[in-house]
């Protein structure tokens, strides 16, 4: 039987957020969620997420837990084409 997709909370929005901000790598990320490593990445990608320069140090990386949170719902409500 196939597995059934579970979309990411706010609390997990968040703590991808703080973690980001700390600095972990996405693999463990994904690990301290119980997720593949590919459903983070999917979601640090459409939501604005990008590697810091190398002069500057990383703030979560454009990620916000909010607007994605907002984001997400904005697009589960509108009918698909």
């Amino acid at each position: 039987m196939a597995k059934k997709y579970q979309q990411i909370t706010m609390d997990e929005r968040s703590l991808i957020q703080t973690q980001i901000q700390q600095g972990f790598k996405r693999s463990l990320i994904a690990a301290s969620l119980g997720r593949p490593r590919s459903c983070i990445t999917r979601e640090l990608a459409r939501n604005g997420w990008r590697e810091a320069p190398v002069s500057r140090p990383a703030i979560a990386g454009g990620y916000c837990a909010l607007r994605a949170n907002r984001r997400a719902q904005a697009l589960s409500v509108q009918p698909r084409v």
